[in-house]
């Protein structure tokens, strides 16, 4: 007789969170994780007694993942808006589906560009400051996500050095506008 597999919680818990990355947290169900876990859902009520506790897991996985991509976006000094930018996107690029679901339909997407290096840069390198170097934050940050929409939607290609550009260009053209 051939050996049992023996499924523990992290290996459910990967699975799940893997499932969510290509799916999203709606498709998180017993049956769809014990196919994605390749187990019958025996072991996730024996380990989790349910889907609760699974789905709470996940979803704190995924806010930690976010939270980390934020600390490495955002708070990055003398970052400039092109990194910020070529960050945002290459994240719509790589995970589709958590983008979506913190950037769209959370209204988290302003939170990856709060960065409170961007006014000073504005101020040592442009000579922007007051109500004007808000606005043009402001502008920078909505073209940021506009940019990373187009790339999570398909409409352009993840390329780093056509995001440089065209980021660089904008900030150019709001500052002298």
């Amino acid at each position: 007789m051939a050996a049992i597999k023996k499924i523990d919680n992290e290996c459910l818990l990967n699975a799940a969170y893997d499932l969510v990355r290509r799916e999203g947290l709606a498709s998180l169900s017993a049956r769809r994780l014990a196919v994605a876990a390749s187990c019958s859902t025996q072991p996730i009520y024996e380990n989790f007694s349910g889907m609760s506790k699974v789905i709470e897991i996940t979803t704190q996985r995924m806010n930690d993942a976010f939270a980390e991509l934020v600390s490495t976006v955002g708070k990055q000094e003398n970052a400039g808006y092109a990194k910020q930018g070529i960050e945002i996107c290459r994240y719509a690029d790589e995970e589709r589906v958590l983008f979506r679901h913190f950037v769209a339909d959370n209204s988290r997407g302003m939170e990856m560009l709060d960065n409170k290096w961007n006014s000073e840069m504005l101020k040592e390198i442009y000579g922007v400051g007051g109500d004007q170097a808000e606005k043009v934050d402001r502008a920078m940050k909505d073209y940021i996500l506009g940019k990373a929409f187009l790339v999570n939607a398909g409409y352009e290609k993840f390329d780093a050095d056509k995001i440089e550009r065209d980021v660089n260009a904008y900030l150019e053209f709001v500052i002298n506008k």
